[in-house]
Protein backbone atom coordinates (compact mmCIF):
# COMPACT_ATOMS: atom_id res chain seq x y z
CA UNK A 1 0.00 0.00 0.00
CA UNK A 2 3.07 2.31 0.88
CA UNK A 3 4.06 2.05 -2.79
CA UNK A 4 0.96 3.40 -4.39
CA UNK A 5 1.39 6.00 -1.63
CA UNK A 6 4.40 6.97 -2.62
CA UNK A 7 3.61 7.13 -6.05
CA UNK A 8 0.39 8.94 -5.97
CA UNK A 9 2.10 11.51 -4.52
CA UNK A 10 4.80 12.02 -7.26
CA UNK A 11 1.83 12.18 -9.30
CA UNK A 12 0.32 14.64 -7.50
CA UNK A 13 3.74 16.40 -7.13
CA UNK A 14 4.36 16.81 -10.94
CA UNK A 15 0.85 17.56 -11.61
CA UNK A 16 1.59 20.75 -8.79
CA UNK A 17 5.04 21.75 -10.21
CA UNK A 18 5.15 20.74 -13.66
CA UNK A 19 3.20 22.83 -16.48
CA UNK A 20 3.82 19.78 -19.19
CA UNK A 21 1.98 17.50 -17.12
CA UNK A 22 -0.84 19.19 -16.34
CA UNK A 23 -1.29 20.43 -20.42
CA UNK A 24 -0.69 16.71 -20.89
CA UNK A 25 -3.91 16.13 -18.70
CA UNK A 26 -5.56 18.80 -20.21
CA UNK A 27 -4.84 16.96 -23.55
CA UNK A 28 -6.29 13.69 -21.80
CA UNK A 29 -9.69 15.05 -20.74
CA UNK A 30 -10.24 16.51 -24.50
CA UNK A 31 -9.74 13.08 -25.53
CA UNK A 32 -11.96 11.80 -23.23
CA UNK A 33 -14.83 14.39 -24.08
CA UNK A 34 -14.05 13.68 -27.70
CA UNK A 35 -14.68 10.13 -27.53
CA UNK A 36 -17.42 10.28 -25.36
CA UNK A 37 -18.84 12.59 -28.13
CA UNK A 38 -17.53 10.50 -30.97
CA UNK A 39 -18.66 7.61 -29.16
CA UNK A 40 -15.91 5.18 -29.61
CA UNK A 41 -15.48 1.78 -29.31
CA UNK A 42 -13.60 -0.65 -26.92
CA UNK A 43 -10.56 -0.33 -29.45
CA UNK A 44 -11.16 3.28 -29.51
CA UNK A 45 -10.34 3.45 -25.64
CA UNK A 46 -8.09 0.86 -25.18
CA UNK A 47 -5.85 2.89 -28.20
CA UNK A 48 -6.39 6.07 -26.94
CA UNK A 49 -5.90 5.67 -23.22
CA UNK A 50 -2.38 3.85 -24.22
CA UNK A 51 -1.87 6.91 -26.14
CA UNK A 52 -1.96 9.27 -23.06
CA UNK A 53 -0.63 7.06 -20.64
CA UNK A 54 2.47 6.72 -22.64
CA UNK A 55 2.49 10.25 -23.11
CA UNK A 56 1.96 11.06 -19.54
CA UNK A 57 4.62 8.56 -18.42
CA UNK A 58 7.12 9.84 -20.84
CA UNK A 59 6.48 13.59 -19.27
CA UNK A 60 7.16 12.07 -15.50
CA UNK A 61 10.23 10.75 -16.24
CA UNK A 62 11.26 13.65 -17.72
CA UNK A 63 10.31 16.08 -14.84
CA UNK A 64 12.38 13.04 -12.71
CA UNK A 65 15.41 13.07 -14.91
CA UNK A 66 15.31 17.01 -14.97
CA UNK A 67 14.97 17.49 -10.70
CA UNK A 68 17.64 14.80 -10.92
CA UNK A 69 19.80 16.51 -12.90
CA UNK A 70 19.49 19.69 -10.99
CA UNK A 71 20.55 18.16 -7.77
CA UNK A 72 23.36 16.26 -9.15
CA UNK A 73 24.90 19.11 -10.74
CA UNK A 74 23.19 22.76 -10.32
CA UNK A 75 25.64 24.52 -12.62
CA UNK A 76 24.86 24.72 -16.30
CA UNK A 77 26.52 21.73 -18.23
CA UNK A 78 26.90 20.36 -21.79
CA UNK A 79 26.25 16.68 -20.55
CA UNK A 80 23.37 17.73 -18.33
CA UNK A 81 21.69 19.76 -20.89
CA UNK A 82 22.31 16.48 -23.31
CA UNK A 83 20.76 14.30 -20.81
CA UNK A 84 17.79 16.97 -20.50
CA UNK A 85 17.16 17.48 -24.13
CA UNK A 86 17.14 13.77 -24.49
CA UNK A 87 14.48 12.93 -22.10
CA UNK A 88 12.51 16.28 -23.54
CA UNK A 89 12.79 13.89 -27.30
CA UNK A 90 11.57 11.07 -25.46
CA UNK A 91 8.50 13.06 -24.62
CA UNK A 92 8.74 14.29 -28.02
CA UNK A 93 8.66 11.10 -29.49
CA UNK A 94 5.96 9.46 -27.63
CA UNK A 95 3.83 12.59 -28.06
CA UNK A 96 3.96 12.32 -32.21
CA UNK A 97 3.04 8.65 -31.52
CA UNK A 98 -0.48 9.35 -29.98
CA UNK A 99 -0.93 12.06 -32.31
CA UNK A 100 -0.63 9.57 -34.81
CA UNK A 101 -2.92 7.25 -33.06
CA UNK A 102 -5.12 9.99 -32.51
CA UNK A 103 -5.40 10.59 -35.75
CA UNK A 104 -6.28 7.59 -36.80
CA UNK A 105 -8.63 7.15 -34.36
CA UNK A 106 -10.63 10.43 -34.61
CA UNK A 107 -10.65 10.23 -38.31
CA UNK A 108 -11.75 6.96 -38.36
CA UNK A 109 -14.33 7.36 -36.02
CA UNK A 110 -15.51 10.33 -38.33
CA UNK A 111 -15.32 8.96 -41.15
CA UNK A 112 -17.47 5.74 -40.27
CA UNK A 113 -20.10 8.29 -39.03
CA UNK A 114 -20.89 10.41 -41.99
CA UNK A 115 -21.48 13.72 -42.15
CA UNK A 116 -23.90 15.43 -41.22
CA UNK A 117 -21.83 14.00 -37.63
CA UNK A 118 -24.44 11.96 -35.43
CA UNK A 119 -22.30 13.33 -32.03
CA UNK A 120 -23.44 13.32 -28.66
CA UNK A 121 -23.11 17.22 -28.83
CA UNK A 122 -24.37 17.60 -24.90
CA UNK A 123 -20.63 16.15 -23.92
CA UNK A 124 -19.01 18.67 -26.76
CA UNK A 125 -20.65 21.33 -25.28
CA UNK A 126 -19.47 20.37 -21.25
CA UNK A 127 -15.94 19.92 -23.03
CA UNK A 128 -16.31 23.46 -24.51
CA UNK A 129 -18.03 25.14 -21.10
CA UNK A 130 -14.91 23.51 -19.28
CA UNK A 131 -11.86 25.25 -21.14
CA UNK A 132 -11.77 27.99 -18.18
CA UNK A 133 -11.15 25.69 -16.00
CA UNK A 134 -8.49 23.70 -17.64
CA UNK A 135 -6.43 27.06 -18.86
CA UNK A 136 -6.60 28.19 -15.25
CA UNK A 137 -5.44 24.27 -14.29
CA UNK A 138 -2.53 24.30 -16.87
CA UNK A 139 -1.24 27.95 -16.74
CA UNK A 140 -2.07 28.96 -12.60
CA UNK A 141 -2.43 25.50 -10.68
CA UNK A 142 0.39 25.03 -8.01
CA UNK A 143 1.36 28.44 -8.38
CA UNK A 144 2.50 30.09 -5.34
CA UNK A 145 0.93 33.31 -4.04
CA UNK A 146 3.27 36.52 -6.52
CA UNK A 147 5.02 33.85 -8.38
CA UNK A 148 5.36 35.01 -12.03
CA UNK A 149 6.48 31.78 -13.97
Amino acid sequence: MKMFAHAFRGIWTAVKTERNVRIHLAAVFYVVICGLSLEFISLDWALAGLACGLVIGAELFNAAIERLCDVVEPEKSPAIKAIKDIAAGAVLVCAIAAIAVAGHVFLGRILYMGFPLQMNWLVFWIGVAALPFWVWFVFWFGRKKGENT
